[in-house]
C-alpha cells in the first residue's frame, strides 16, 4: 500500500524554490515539464505529450513505498549508486542531505 505522504512530495521536492504550493502550480509546472519532452523518444507508441503518464513517472520514481513494492535494488543499498539524484531519490534522501554530505 502506498504511503499517502507520497502523493505531493514528488513535485515538492523537485520544484523547491519556486511558486508550486498550490494545485494548479503544480499541475502547470507538471504540463510544462510534459511539454519539454517527446515521450516517443523512450517508445515510439507512447504519445508525444502526455502530462499525466509524467506524473505518473515521477511518482514511481520518486515515491519510496511504489519502489520497495516493485522490488526496487536501492531499497537495500547502504549508500547512493553511482546514477542517484539525490535530491529526488527517496533512498539517497534517508542517507544524504541535500548538499550531497552524508547523513
Amino acid at each position: 500500500m502506498a504511503d499517502p505522504r507520497d502523493h505531493d512530495e514528488p513535485i515538492r521536492v523537485i520544484t523547491m524554490g519556486r511558486n508550486t504550493q498550490t494545485y494548479d502550480a503544480r499541475e502547470r509546472w507538471v504540463r510544462e515539464q510534459a511539454a519539454q519532452l517527446d515521450l516517443r523518444e523512450f517508445r515510439p507508441d507512447l504519445p508525444s505529450y502526455s502530462p499525466r503518464l509524467v506524473q505518473q513517472a515521477l511518482y514511481a520514481f520518486c515515491s519510496k513505498s511504489n519502489r520497495i513494492a516493485g522490488g526496487d535494488a536501492c531499497a537495500g543499498r547502504g549508500t547512493p549508486c553511482a546514477n542517484c539524484a539525490p535530491t529526488i531519490c527517496p533512498f539517497a534522501t534517508s542517507r544524504v542531505t541535500r548538499t550531497g554530505a552524508a547523513a
